[in-house]
């Protein structure tokens, strides 16, 4: 359940971790922290409150605690994210009331919101450059003082919810049946896998139980299996020498055939041209798979170069704006 229920780290400043991440998916999660996303090259779709989200470079992402999102890179070519992540107790003494807010948007654009999340953008920028590079001994105040201004700008600009005690908690025990969920299919992909078994264990019809499924996952069970399975799968085949047929039954694929249909469905290749392909990728280029995920890690050297050239073409794409604008 650990890699569902995502543990949040916080290496430098308590209770608040920025990275910069290189992702070609991310199964279905929650963990408690508000998480904000910068896309800074690439396309990609994102599941969440029961909704489909299409982004693309430049959009941002807002998840509140215990939302379940998943996120897929649309087309071969991977996504860079930046990511905040930070917990509610980071604005206990300051604005004790951040622990009760929802947040009502998922997806903030330009031409949805205003024009003030351009510069609340390069904010963010700023922000995780501060935090990445350090650059004096009190660099945590400055980074305090950018997270209060981003979230001020939040929370002045996009609507937000108080749950209620009683929607608090229905909000929690959802997360918690999603969690079991997830946990149920993660003990249990690589056999026959029974919904009615889960849904015996929940006390719940296997209707109401398909229909919470297909509302929380935008899925139904047997894709969200699948998903696993295939993952899994691509891990395997990756990883070793292992025969084909091993792969099928140590992924949960009653047959070669369905393992095949599933990777020219998700790749359109098929397992042992898969293999070919990626294989021969050097190891510091390789992502680091799971069932749950494929995604690389930036250091901090890299991210700080990867954020200045982000800095460089955004300034040009401003610039050639006004140029239009003068033209116009």
């Amino acid at each position: 359940m650990a890699n569902e229920f995502e543990i949040v780290r916080y290496p430098k400043i308590k209770n608040l971790n920025i990275f910069i991440v290189e992702m070609e998916y991310r199964t279905l999660h929650i963990h408690r922290d508000f998480e904000l996303n910068l896309i800074l090259d690439g396309h990609m779709t994102i599941f969440s409150n029961s909704k489909r989200y299409s982004v693309s470079t430049g959009d941002l992402l807002l998840f509140n605690p215990n939302q379940p999102h998943e996120l897929f890179a649309q087309g071969e070519i991977c996504v860079k994210i930046l990511c905040l992540q930070i917990s509610p107790r980071f604005f206990r003494d300051t604005l004790p009331a951040m622990q009760d807010v929802s947040f009502q948007m998922v997806k903030l654009r330009n031409n949805e919101i205003g024009n003030w999340i351009k510069s609340f953008s390069r904010n963010f920028v700023k922000l995780a450059l501060t935090y990445i590079e350090e650059p004096h001994p009190y660099y945590q105040l400055l980074c305090a003082s950018r997270i209060n201004e981003i979230f001020y700008l939040l929370l002045e600009h996009i609507p937000v919810r108080f749950p209620s005690p009683m929607d608090r908690k229905a909000i929690e025990r959802k997360a918690e049946r999603i969690l079991r969920l997830l946990d149920f299919v993660d003990s249990n992909f690589m056999y026959k896998i029974n919904l009615g078994d889960f849904a015996q264990a929940e006390g719940l019809s296997l209707n109401h139980l398909s229909y919470f499924i297909k509302e929380n996952i935008n899925q139904t069970f047997q894709e969200y299996v699948t998903n696993i399975r295939y993952n899994h799968a691509c891990k395997l085949l990756l990883s070793g020498d292992k025969r084909l047929i091993d792969i099928c039954f140590e992924s949960g694929f009653s047959d070669p055939r369905y393992l095949t249909k599933a990777f020219l469905k998700k790749t359109g290749m098929r397992p042992d041209e898969y293999r070919h392909k990626f294989a021969a990728v050097k190891p510091e280029e390789q992502y680091q798979r799971n069932r749950y995920s494929s995604q690389k890690f930036y250091s901090d050297a890299k991210a700080k170069q990867i954020l200045s050239n982000y800095c460089i073409e955004e300034a040009k794409t401003i610039n050639f704006r006004k140029k239009l604008e003068i033209v116009n």
